[in-house]
């Protein structure tokens, strides 16, 4: 998977309806960015790469909302404009299991996560760690199907105080794995 530079930020429109839980809001203002831009050109400086950003950031939200079967429409979608996206491939196979249903002896062992637990707000790096971490590390059989290799370590960094521990905590929460500081 590609990791987008930190430099992408969404439009602040987005981030205030972020913060007031305006959920219709936030898809329709996605959409202006993404699904319009190709027939009107309405965002015509942003790049393909940053359009991918945002369908990215729009399917984590779905799924944070527990919307599955939207998330999975734009998970097809994803999959039919980047083929070469194993990724998405891996989130489809994920969102299917979810929400079909197939006897449990036949699903990956794929185990709910508990939700952000106190962490409010930081959307866009919840989602980066959701789409980066959490679902290659519980979901290790459809990576190797697809033959993506799982990542072996991440790298937090910035100036003290800016919650990298913290989030590295709530990772290991998250993933059921013992936290243990030097």
């Amino acid at each position: 998977m590609t990791v987008l530079p930190y430099r992408y930020s969404l439009p602040s429109i987005v981030n205030t309806q972020l913060m007031r839980n305006d959920r219709k809001g936030i898809l329709i203002s996605l959409s202006r960015i993404t699904a319009l831009n190709n027939t009107f050109q309405l965002f015509a400086e942003y790049d393909e790469e940053y359009l991918h950003y945002v369908g990215q950031f729009r399917v984590q939200l779905l799924i944070e909302w527990k919307m599955y079967r939207e998330a999975l429409a734009w998970t097809c979608l994803e999959c039919e404009l980047y083929p070469d996206n194993m990724e998405a491939f891996v989130l489809k196979e994920s969102l299917k299991n979810k929400i079909c249903n197939i006897p449990k002896q036949h699903r990956s062992k794929h185990k709910e996560l508990p939700q952000w637990k106190g962490v409010a707000g930081m959307f866009q790096l919840k989602a980066m760690i959701e789409r980066d971490i959490l679902l290659p590390m519980n979901e290790k059989a459809l990576y190797k199907r697809f033959n993506i290799p799982v990542p072996n370590g991440f790298l937090f960094y910035g100036p003290p105080g800016c919650g990298k521990t913290f989030f590295a905590r709530k990772i290991a929460e998250r993933i059921g794995y013992n936290f243990i500081e030097p």
